[in-house]
């Protein structure tokens, strides 16, 4: 089984970032990082909270158990930016993300307008210069 200090080293690679990188980012030197990677120190509940913002499943961590629920960075921060926006660009935003996932089909053309096919050829000119589109 992997201790603490492997599944941390785990999570770290798993977000792409070097000990110098994620000791920075979790507000540690890299000496404290290699430490804890290497099982000579433990972290302790506020290294594991911090790290925890940027997208460490601490669970995984502690327990050697992914959890079910984890988010990505990805994801994280696009809480993060919903939570920080005005209420229309939230609007804006879910309207977008939805019509993504749920397209809608393109509405009907209004009556007497004639629909183009795929292969209909722009006129610009005089119609005998049309010539079939090959």
């Amino acid at each position: 089984m992997n201790t603490i200090g492997e599944r941390l080293k785990i999570e770290r690679l798993r977000l792409g970032l070097s000990q110098e990188d994620f000791a920075a980012r979790a507000g540690v030197v890299r000496r404290t990082q290699t430490n804890y990677e290497t099982g000579e120190r433990v972290p302790d509940a506020a290294f594991l909270a911090t790290v925890a913002r940027f997208g460490v499943d601490i669970h995984f961590v502690v327990v050697g158990e992914r959890h079910p629920g984890q988010l990505s960075p990805e994801q994280h921060d696009v809480l993060d930016a919903y939570a920080a926006a005005s209420p229309p660009v939230r609007a804006a935003a879910l309207a977008a993300l939805r019509s993504e996932s749920h397209p809608q089909p393109a509405p009907a053309p209004a009556a007497g307008t004639m629909r183009l096919s795929p292969d209909a050829v722009p006129l610009h000119g005089p119609v005998e210069q049309v010539r079939k589109k090959s």
